[in-house]
């Protein structure tokens, strides 16, 4: 009897251990007050795809954008390649010749040929270097050329509203810089006949200044008429196309009875 109920003991404290052990392993660990709770990631489907007309359209803006860059980024880098070549020219001349070779006309060259070297630099890189919107074009590409999702086709559409936002700030800051460089050609020419200066010296001042200030005043007045990079962006909200371009290419043409070129514009 004393084994039977040392049996029957020993089994009861088995079992009360056992569902001790069972709760310590089964009881939630504690939280800190104050933490955040830990966050659950649902699973989710696909991403929903870009529709195909807003696609287009968005591509067609793009692809716009990008030609008129490389129009306007060849222009520049042209100009300033000859430009450059041009001051090159005049202040080697102005720097060498003689006579008379004076410490002014000197200075003239020297400042000229310092100039002339800038303006090539930044025309060999505008030539060499594509524009943004060329670059984008390139990513736009890319990215189409599997399904394009709806998020990234609002990441184009982004970028598409910062180019015009940033056109609008460029136009603004070439306005106020003419709108300087009108006041410091005044500020020249009241300044010049007060100044002690020899004959040529008052004859660069009179020509500085009259030049900044005609340069000063036409940019500043242009600016007022605005530039259609800025509306780019709140005609495509709207839900137009972009403008038609004209391109034009020349190549020889040979016949029976002629000889000469030919040139086609395409809209």
């Amino acid at each position: 009897m004393f084994v039977a109920f040392l049996a029957t003991v020993t089994a009861s404290y088995s079992d009360v251990a056992a569902a001790q052990a069972g709760d310590v392993v089964s009881e939630p660990a504690s939280v800190t007050p104050g933490t955040p709770p830990a966050l659950t990631l649902e699973v989710t489907g696909p991403e929903p795809l870009a529709p195909e007309a807003d696609q287009a359209r968005l591509g067609s803006w793009l692809e716009y954008l990008a030609d008129s860059g490389r129009r306007s980024r060849l222009t520049d880098g042209s100009y300033s390649l000859f430009g450059s070549a041009a001051m090159m020219g005049i202040g080697i001349w102005a720097f060498v010749k003689t006579p008379p070779n004076t410490e002014l006309n000197q200075g003239i060259g020297l400042l000229a040929i310092s100039g002339a070297g800038i303006f090539m630099s930044v025309g060999i890189f505008q030539l060499a270097k594509k524009s943004e919107a060329e670059r984008r074009l390139g990513r736009w590409q890319e990215a189409t050329s599997s399904k394009l999702t709806l998020r990234e086709l609002r990441r184009f559409e982004g970028e598409f509203r910062a180019y015009s936002e940033g056109a609008e700030r460029e136009l603004l800051m070439a306005r106020w810089t003419n709108f300087g460089m009108a006041l410091t050609g005044a500020l020249i020419l009241g300044l010049t006949p007060a100044a002690s200066l020899s004959r040529d010296a008052a004859t660069i001042g009179y020509v500085t200044g009259g030049v900044a200030l005609g340069i000063g005043l036409v940019g500043f007045g242009f600016s007022f008429r605005g530039t259609s990079e800025t509306e780019h962006w709140n005609n495509y909200i709207q839900g137009q196309s972009p403008p038609k371009s004209t391109k034009w290419s020349a190549s020889p043409a040979v016949g029976r009875k002629f000889v000469g070129a030919q040139i086609v514009g395409q809209v």
